[in-house]
């Protein structure tokens, strides 16, 4: 096709009236509307499952927990907001695939997402501190990074459980080579 026959790109994420009248028709329970958007954005799921990947988790099931996600930005899109659709798809993808590795990567004691997320930034910094300094870092020192409160510290270390490498869980179990 010449480059005057294909419509004009929507760089910015924005919706075509087309696409909009779409988002309507599948808010109205119109299923054929739905399945045109997952069609149409499937690509932004994979992108995104991709990312999300390395948590350990199978790109299927990611795929399958990021369409969930936009089949609920497809049905709380509003057009007349003006906002792009694919950064608001991408917010609800991305929720629901972050929801998905913490329900099940967290074993069966669960955590609000935002004290996960804190763990996870703690853990990175306490990384970063042994790396630098060869050590593990007081709940001082980590309270004084950047975008960690320090009275947070030691309520959050109680409540991170402990992980033990396989190594050393085995070595625990296994008589030693001299009894």
């Amino acid at each position: 096709p010449s480059a005057r026959s294909l419509p004009p790109p929507c760089g910015d994420g924005a919706l075509s009236s087309e696409k909009a009248d779409l988002c309507l028709e599948a808010q109205a329970g119109t299923s054929r509307a739905l399945d045109t958007m997952v069609r149409d954005h499937i690509r932004l799921v994979r992108r995104l499952a991709h990312r999300y990947q390395r948590q350990g988790t199978s790109h299927e099931d990611l795929v399958n927990e990021g369409c969930i996600g936009l089949i609920r930005a497809v049905r709380k899109y509003d057009p007349s907001h003006g906002l792009p659709f694919v950064p608001y798809a991408s917010w609800w993808i991305k929720q629901a695939m972050i929801m998905f590795l913490i329900q099940h990567g967290q074993g069966s004691i669960s955590l609000p997402i935002r004290k996960v997320q804190m763990l996870k930034r703690l853990r990175r910094e306490e990384d970063s501190w042994k790396t630098l300094h060869g050590d593990l870092p007081t709940d001082t020192q980590l309270g004084d990074r950047p975008g960690i409160e320090p009275e947070r510290v030691a309520s959050l270390r109680r409540l991170a459980p402990e992980y033990v490498a396989w190594e050393e869980y085995l070595a625990d179990d296994l008589p030693s080579d001299d009894q």
